[in-house]
């Protein structure tokens, strides 16, 4: 369900490196099924669970950002409260309510 994806490697002000990858969802618009929200919600929960594997293995530290907002952090292979609480069971919960309401055929 993602649009493209774009790799970065910058160096901050202070000297500090970032490197990572930009994956651009496609915008919510009048396709928005609940079929296809539980797609995008199953990327974004398979994305977060391979960034806690590698995470956890090289101890590396991730930030998730959405729409130039920072979502939380994957540190050492443990997901803050902000990513599993804020973003996944927010957004599941949302997913349950579209499917509750959507139109039966």
């Amino acid at each position: 369900m993602g649009e493209r994806a774009e790799a970065f490697d910058e160096v901050d002000r202070d000297g500090g490196r970032q490197i990572g990858l930009t994956h651009a969802f496609l915008a919510p618009g009048p396709w928005a099924t609940p079929a296809v929200e539980r797609r995008c919600f199953a990327e974004v929960r398979w994305l977060v669970a391979w960034l806690e594997e590698i995470s956890g293995e090289l101890g590396l530290v991730f930030a998730l950002r959405y729409n130039d907002r920072d979502l939380g952090w994957i540190r050492r292979g443990v997901t803050d409260d902000a990513i599993s609480e804020g973003l996944i069971a927010v957004w599941e919960r949302d997913l349950e309510r579209l499917e509750r309401e959507a139109p039966r055929r």
